[in-house]
């Protein structure tokens, strides 16, 4: 059978009474931490560089044009701090815990940032692996000139085996949803240090893992991110003579447990998506695609600020899933204020038209239960059913009745088949990376308000789609509930 997007996703769906037992090798658990033996780190200074910027004013306002400024060691600190670090640590059964600013499926974290930097005062050019743990910079390979500017060019990959020694052949959904949680950061990072960052998911795959050093059956990378203001300069690389010599062992450092499983199903599926396929993309309309009729549409008002905001750093370092969920009233201001972030520039960035945005809505003022999309280009609000959902839906996602309480479900769904047709497997990457975006920016979103998140990859997927009244090829790809908690600190 050829692989495509729609046959991945139903060959990993869960079904009720259809899971298989599966019990995790504690004795083999992966490293979170990826280490080069016999390279020297660079120490980060431990300092954020945006001040009182909120959330709000990083969405909303025009970041400034940094691209001919020298940029310090500082600043490009700053930038990774509030993209990846620990925020906390606690003991689990004898073991740390290190908790971060970026959420991940079951805190398996399988992602990795690695930058490319030309023209930062106190550090040669050249590729560099972010340890998060110390912070510090891995020299990989020095003395690379791209553009001779001022640039910086990011790439995210992911180690497939921190996330399939839980959720197996699954764990490629989870892996790209990570990836996009960490995205987002990084982007949210670049505009509140002023710079107009640039997504692509498009690249030679070849070239970058090679580039990067990875083993490709462990290690890939999924995306890139420039702060050059012309995207066909992202990404920039060097040619292959130029490229210097990575540490001996540098493929080595993708291995991260001594029994390390290969999951057939995420190895074809990735070798699948790696074939490009040439666009354009834009004229998809996904919200027409899903087999759903929409009732009436109410046009989502323009919020002149959000309620209740905290500094963004305060906003980054105090993430969590949080899923005590109370049946209280959701105010009109916070879900008007979440729906204006969901239609922000920043996930304008990358592909979204790709990705349809489906509201489960209940207790929330100023708007009726029921089922909505949300089209993010007319900013509107289009009804498809009235009704209470929620409960059924946390049946649906493995029976946690938690769900139940949340006064909203934000939904990311894609004709899968469509897809397919128009960009090749690839397109799976593009929609699940799109997903983990938008989710991570509820995270935020949820957090500057006061408010509880918590996102969830598990489900019952045909149950979800006959829930939704999906057609055969449209299927949910991620959920993240939110609304009042019992307490959240800081407010």
């Amino acid at each position: 059978m050829k692989f495509s997007s729609l046959y991945y996703h139903n060959l990993t769906s869960y079904k009720r009474r259809g899971i298989s037992p599966h019990f995790l090798d504690w004795e083999n658990q992966p490293r979170i931490f990826k280490r080069y033996d016999g390279v020297d780190t660079i120490d980060l200074p431990r300092k954020v560089a945006v001040g009182d910027l909120t959330l709000f004013q990083i969405l909303k306002e025009r970041p400034g044009d940094l691209s001919n400024t020298q940029q310090t060691l500082d600043i490009l600190s700053s930038i990774l701090l509030l993209t990846c670090t620990i925020t906390a640590q606690a003991m689990h059964s004898g073991t740390p815990f290190y908790f971060r600013n970026v959420a991940s499926a079951g805190a398996l974290y399988p992602f990795e940032l690695y930058l490319l930097a030309e023209g930062v005062h106190g550090l040669a050019s050249g590729l560099y692996h972010y340890a998060i743990d110390g912070p510090a910079l891995h020299p990989l390979r020095q003395g690379i000139s791209v553009s001779q500017t001022h640039s910086l060019n990011f790439f995210l990959s992911t180690i497939f085996f921190r996330s399939s020694w839980k959720y197996r052949d699954r764990a490629y959904r989870y892996c790209l949803l990570d990836t996009g949680h960490l995205l987002e950061n990084l982007v949210l990072s670049l505009r509140g240090h002023g710079f107009s960052p640039q997504v692509t998911y498009d690249f030679d795959d070849s070239l970058i893992n090679s580039f990067l050093g990875f083993d490709p059956d462990r290690e890939v990378c999924l995306s890139v991110c420039c702060t050059d203001n012309k995207p066909d300069l992202c990404p920039a690389l060097p040619s292959q003579e130029k490229w210097g010599t990575l540490p001996q062992r540098a493929m080595e450092a993708s291995v991260v447990s001594v029994r390390e499983v290969k999951y057939d199903a995420i190895a074809t599926m990735h070798e699948a998506s790696s074939v490009l396929k040439p666009g354009p993309y834009q004229g998809i309309k996904m919200d027409e695609l899903l087999g759903v009729s929409e009732e009436s549409l109410v046009e989502i008002p323009q919020v002149p600020a959000w309620p209740d905001e905290l500094p963004y750093p305060q906003v980054v370092f105090s993430r969590r899933s949080r899923r005590n969920f109370v049946p209280r009233t959701m105010s009109q201001h916070h879900f008007d204020s979440i729906l204006d972030g969901l239609c922000s520039d920043s996930l304008l960035t990358g592909y979204p038209w790709l990705t349809s945005i489906g509201l489960l809505v209940t207790n929330t003022e100023g708007y009726g239960s029921g089922f909505y999309l949300l089209d993010r280009r007319s900013r509107k609000l289009a009804l498809v059913k009235e009704g209470n959902f929620q409960g059924e839906m946390a049946r649906i996602c493995l029976d946690q009745a938690w769900l139940a309480n949340a006064a909203l479900h934000v939904l990311f769904i894609s004709n899968l088949k469509v897809l397919d047709e128009v960009m090749g497997p690839r397109g799976y990457r593009h929609t699940m990376l799109e997903a983990g975006r938008a989710g991570q920016l509820l995270y935020l979103t949820a957090t500057s308000l006061g408010l509880g998140c918590c996102g969830i990859g598990a489900f019952y997927d045909q149950e979800a789609a006959h829930l939704l009244g999906l057609n055969d090829n449209s299927k949910l790809l991620y959920l993240v509930a939110l609304g009042p908690v019992k307490s959240v600190k800081g407010h």
